[in-house]
């Protein structure tokens, strides 16, 4: 149960830290962004029972793609160029994950088959993170809501994919952690995802819920700007 309140505490802190940006001057960007993720599953045991034996396999890669709004404080012209630059990262982003598991399974008899077997997922995601900036550095954390839209499994090169919606939350609470480089409108970052919790669900075949992370490379690109200066009593695009 804790685990589960920790990312809406998370969330409502970030709700505060902006309205506290809101409540001075503000530096909104909003833009798109394009990524590559690789994920992988795991299980906290490998032998279920005598006739199940499953174990994480190999990592998965896909693309992931979607929109981000960036809210700082205002520029101070005083400052120096190094200085600490608290911002807050909203993110909706479409994935294409998945992952591989090696499964064993052995019949009545003695015979053992073994399948690999490859999951694909389509789900949503919305983030919300503290952004941490010193020049083009930044440093972020925060938490993140998927939202499962569907998942299917295939056994072997030569089957068919299945619906695999029985195994997967529809939705869950995931923290991610990452740090970046942003020059003016481009942003690149590398995060690391991990999903509290487990993200699987128990199945008849498969009795145990899988684990689900994943590593993270985007790039963004911010096409708006708008400023609100200190002393400014309307807003201005650039």
């Amino acid at each position: 149960m804790s685990f589960s309140l920790s990312p809406r505490f998370g969330f409502t802190a970030l709700i505060i830290i902006l309205l506290s940006f809101s409540a001075h001057a503000q530096v909104l960007e909003i833009g798109g962004h394009l990524g590559y993720n690789i994920s992988r599953f795991s299980v906290d045991k490998n032998k279920l029972n005598d006739a199940v034996f499953i174990k994480a396999g190999k990592p998965f890669g896909a693309i992931n793609g979607g929109m981000q709004m960036m809210v700082s404080p205002p520029k101070e012209q005083s400052s120096p160029y190094f200085r600490f630059i608290p911002s807050v990262l909203f993110e909706l982003n479409v994935c294409r994950c998945g992952g591989f598991m090696n499964l064993s399974l052995t019949s009545p008899n003695g015979t053992r088959t073994f399948n690999e077997l490859e999951y694909t997922i389509y789900r949503g995601e919305y983030s919300a993170k503290f952004v941490g900036s010193i020049g083009p550095l930044q440093l972020m954390a925060g938490p993140t809501i998927s939202n499962r839209f569907y998942s299917g499994v295939q056994f072997g090169a030569n089957e068919g994919q299945k619906y695999a919606g029985d195994q997967f939350k529809v939705l869950a609470f995931a923290y991610e952690v990452g740090a970046g480089l942003k020059f003016k409108t481009v942003h690149v970052s590398a995060r690391f995802q991990r999903f509290v919790n487990g993200y699987g669900r128990e199945s008849s075949l498969i009795p145990i819920a899988y684990d689900h992370s994943q590593f993270r490379f985007l790039l963004h690109y911010y096409f708006l700007r708008r400023e609100r200066g200190l002393n400014w009593s309307s807003i201005y695009w650039d």
